[in-house]
């Protein structure tokens, strides 16, 4: 991507501005326009990026992690509501809500006897959430790492 931004100096007669200064002021200007150019296309690229992260096969892990750096990309870029949308959908994924009580199961799990009733029933809720993953790829991953805490 080039700019096509030209530099143009103006000679300013007063005393309170010599050339060199106002040659800086000229280049930071120019750097400000080159920014704001590139801000402009960075937020097409974003909305662009947005479409190919929503492509992706739903409840894929793929998904989810192109879902959090969207997201990190869109709050850097100050769109902020448009990121809490975004970390909406992550948080309200399939794979995400499996993870969470796959890990909440091996805490109960590994907190002892005392907790065991409550360790299987959120095995089992972690369980139906893992099979309601439609990518069965990532299905096949979570239903491995969630058998892997009771063995």
């Amino acid at each position: 991507m080039t700019n096509n931004i030209r530099f143009e100096q103006k000679r300013v007669h007063s005393p309170f501005v010599n050339n060199a200064e106002f040659t800086k002021f000229a280049v930071i200007m120019t750097i400000h326009k080159s920014l704001k150019a590139n801000v402009e296309e960075s937020l097409a690229i974003l909305d662009e990026a947005r479409k190919v992260a929503y492509q992706i096969e739903e409840d894929s892990q793929a998904r989810v992690e192109a879902l959090k750096d969207l997201a990190s990309a869109l709050a850097y870029a100050g769109r902020y509501h448009e990121a809490k949308q975004v970390q909406e959908t992550i948080k309200n994924s399939a794979v995400v809500k499996a993870k969470e009580l796959r890990e909440l199961a091996a805490a109960l799990f590994s907190a002892g006897s005392i907790y065991s009733e409550e360790a299987f029933s959120v095995f089992r809720d972690a369980k139906k959430m893992a099979l309601h993953i439609k990518h069965k790829p990532t299905q096949m991953k979570a239903l491995k790492e969630l058998t892997s805490i009771i063995i």
